[in-house]
């Protein structure tokens, strides 16, 4: 037998190179923490009921439980730093509601004019993409409601160049 053939001999088998191979893999901190469960159980409690919803932060839970983990993690978390999530976040904390005296709601009048054109209200919904994941109908689903809220919706619309530009669809 020659040199070779003896180093072959004794050279490790592609069987012994996988096993070691998969336990390094299973050791490593890495593979552990993707095994980790991303939903881990927490304690039990009651969903609010629609009617108990009082903030938009309310409704969180339910929309965690009801979407695959990634379509949340895309729309629930921002980019980069999240400065931008972390300061709309922290709005809410600025402003507090405190029951006082009732107001009749027939002298309430939230109508303004924004751009020459006249609204109920000066609410808008602003640019989105990716809603297929989170209703069948996606936008088009948004812009009903929008049209039956009498609300303006801008729309992010691609040029064929592929610059986007957003534009109002009032």
């Amino acid at each position: 037998m020659g040199k070779i053939e003896s180093q072959w001999r004794q050279s490790i088998t592609r069987r012994s190179a996988l096993r070691g191979l998969s336990v390094l893999f299973a050791g490593s901190p890495l593979f552990l923490q993707a095994q980790k469960d991303p939903h881990p159980l927490r304690d039990s409690r009651r969903a609010l009921g629609l009617d108990e919803m009082v903030t938009a932060f309310d409704f969180e839970p339910i929309f965690h439980a009801n979407l695959p983990l990634p379509i949340f993690s895309y729309t629930a978390h921002g980019t980069d730093s999240e400065f931008t999530l972390r300061r709309n976040r922290e709005v809410f904390d600025w402003v507090e509601v405190v029951p006082g005296r009732g107001v009749e709601l027939s002298s309430v009048d939230t109508s303004t004019e924004i751009l020459g054109t006249q609204m109920d209200s000066p609410i808008f919904i602003a640019p989105t993409g990716w809603q297929g994941p989170l209703h069948p109908d996606g936008e088009l689903a948004m812009h009903q409601g929008a049209t039956a809220a009498k609300t303006p919706m801008l729309l992010r619309l691609l040029d064929h160049c592929g610059f986007s530009s957003t534009h109002s669809k009032i």
